[in-house]
């Protein structure tokens, strides 16, 4: 499926990036609740490739 928020707007390439995937929320998650690592890998939020969004520097 599509984004539900395909526009991303970004000060810069790097931001946009961590708009669509921040790897820094995902070892937050692991490291609040290690005794969940094997769910939580089993179950990442849905993510989309770069190319699926319109990114709007500005």
């Amino acid at each position: 499926p599509a984004p539900t928020s395909p526009i991303i707007h970004a000060q810069s390439q790097e931001e946009a990036l961590l708009q669509i995937y921040n790897p820094v929320e995902d070892s937050d998650r692991l490291k609040a609740q290690p005794e969940l690592f094997e769910e939580l890998r089993g179950n990442y939020p849905l993510r989309r490739e770069e190319k699926a969004y319109i990114i709007k520097i500005e």
